[in-house]
């Protein structure tokens, strides 16, 4: 009999402080409309979405993901953009850091393994700040810089105001 349905992810998870900063970057944003601001303990940068999936196949991806070596490496997110279709307003990196492509192109591999087909558009590493929203126009933003030493293996759950993404396993250096 299968696990219990269950929503995954694979993301780079901010600390406080870089929570802090990018909703301070989010508040100084030009928007059109009614936007709808990502909840401070929602943000991330996503590696891989697996999506729907069941709780037995937990283990499979928690092993995979340990496989997984990599470096600590530095990113920058110093690019503000929209996915026009989608209405989201997201900070990225204007250069993608080799390290995070090999560690994106690398979990994707060791994830085939559970069955994971990884997307094949190419990459765009960001962090959404807004939904249903618009850039009102183009503007620079103060460069964030994000030392990553680990990524983790993320849950979403719906709740009354949207969802909720909370930490299963973090997988450090």
């Amino acid at each position: 009999m299968p696990g219990k349905s269950i929503r995954l992810f694979f993301g780079l998870w901010p600390d406080q402080m870089l929570r802090k900063q990018l909703i301070e970057l989010a508040r100084q944003v030009p928007l059109l409309k009614n936007a709808r601001l990502t909840r401070q303990f929602n943000l991330h940068l996503t590696l891989h979405f697996i999506g729907n999936t069941t709780t037995d196949r937990l283990p499979c991806y928690i092993q995979q993901a340990q496989s997984v070596e990599f470096e600590p490496f530095s990113l920058s997110l110093d690019e503000l953009g929209n996915f026009k279709k989608q209405k989201i307003v997201w900070a990225g990196c204007n250069h993608i850091p080799g390290q995070l492509e090999k560690l994106h192109q690398d979990l994707g591999e060791a994830l085939k393994h559970c069955g994971y087909l990884p997307e094949k558009r190419r990459y765009k590493p960001h962090v959404t700040l807004y939904r249903k929203a618009m850039l009102a126009q183009p503007c620079r933003i103060p460069t964030i810089k994000w030392t990553v030493k680990s990524f983790s293996l993320i849950k979403s759950e719906a709740d009354k105001n949207g969802v909720v993404y909370s930490e299963i396993k973090r997988f450090n250096v």
